[in-house]
């Protein structure tokens, strides 16, 4: 989403703002639906989070929106794959954790990817399903996370490879 805002004139930029507002609040929206509440509870929700403080306090800094934005896509794609646990769904995740992980500061997508992977865990430890089912949505939430990581390898090992040449230079 960065890669785009910054490719087009400044002239556009607001749009890509809203659009941020708009992507959060449409993707509660799905992600409430899916949890069978009402539609207007899921509006409304939509509605809150979009005018939350993480936009409407800090909508000038992209590396927080863009994370925040990406909370409900997360959290709706994870549901998807916990309810119907085809491979699509795992796909969808897959791509949805690589778009995190694209977010570029590494505490906006760890917090996110956190949170993702904390709602998954209560929703398996909640479920009244066997234990062997329990084991089967982990490893589809570990497959979906792996192949997020190939998808985002290209990013992610320059900042891998920064890291640790900085705890090697600091340790000397």
């Amino acid at each position: 989403f960065q890669i785009l805002k910054d490719i087009f004139p400044t002239k556009t930029w607001d749009f890509f703002i809203l659009a941020q507002f708009w992507i959060a609040g449409f993707f509660t929206y799905l992600f409430l639906r899916l949890l069978k509440l009402s539609p207007i509870s899921s509006f409304l929700g939509g509605l809150f989070f979009m005018f939350s403080g993480s936009f409407t306090w800090y909508w000038a800094n992209e590396q927080m929106t863009n994370a925040a934005m990406l909370i409900p896509v997360l959290l709706w794609a994870l549901e998807r794959l916990f309810q119907n646990k085809r491979a699509k769904d795992i796909v969808l995740s897959a791509f949805i954790f690589a778009f995190v992980l694209f977010v570029g500061n590494p505490g906006g997508f760890i917090f996110t990817l956190l949170l993702g992977g904390v709602y998954f865990i209560f929703r398996v430890i909640t479920a009244k399903t066997r234990t062997a089912q329990k084991a089967r949505y982990c490893l589809l939430l570990l497959l979906a996370f792996i192949l997020a990581l190939e998808l985002a390898a290209f990013q992610i090992l320059p900042f891998v490879e920064s890291l640790s040449s900085r705890l090697m230079h600091h340790n000397r």
